[in-house]
């Protein structure tokens, strides 16, 4: 399912206005793993997995920073409520204690009837994850400020270190 686009101008606008980004991948991004680590290649931004998306990228890609929620890590939480901009892409996170407060959220999925349910959202797109990450690709303008997702792997790398010890 395609998005509509005045969905996509909207989702443009709002990436392109966020300096820090955290993708949060569900069930409903099987099949974009290409399209993901592109979105996040060029918005700077750290992708995070519920439990059912914890497969959808190699566990050892860069960007790829763990779960959320109760068996997530301090990391990926740490990330997701300094972010300005959460990207829930295939999800209904059913947490809601584990989303930001005060950041704004746009939440993709093919199921109309999820949208907004868990969190406030200021764009609901019903749509598939991948058309919708293809239409964004072509629009959204690249990041060059990588702080905050260098930060979220610094965290991640000594969080991991933390575990090994």
């Amino acid at each position: 399912m395609k998005p509509k686009p005045a969905d996509v101008a909207e989702a443009v606008r709002l990436i392109d206005a966020a300096k820090s980004i955290v993708i949060m991948c569900g069930a409903g991004c099987k099949g974009a793993s290409e399209e993901l680590r592109a979105f996040s290649d060029r918005l700077k931004a750290p992708l995070i997995h519920t439990v059912k998306g914890k497969d959808i990228m190699a566990h050892d890609d860069p960007a790829w920073m763990g779960g959320i929620g109760m068996i997530g890590t301090k990391p990926v939480y740490d990330a997701v409520m300094r972010c300005e901009l959460l990207l829930m892409l295939g999800t209904d996170y059913p947490y809601s204690e584990f989303l930001p407060q005060k950041a704004t959220i746009i939440q993709v999925d093919d199921r109309a009837r999820v949208l907004g349910r868990r969190a406030p959202t200021a764009l609901g797109i019903a749509a598939s994850v991948r058309p919708t990450l293809k239409a964004l690709l072509g629009q959204v303008a690249a990041k060059s400020d990588a702080d905050f997702l260098s930060r979220a792997i610094k965290e991640r790398r000594e969080w991991d270190e933390k575990l090994d010890k």
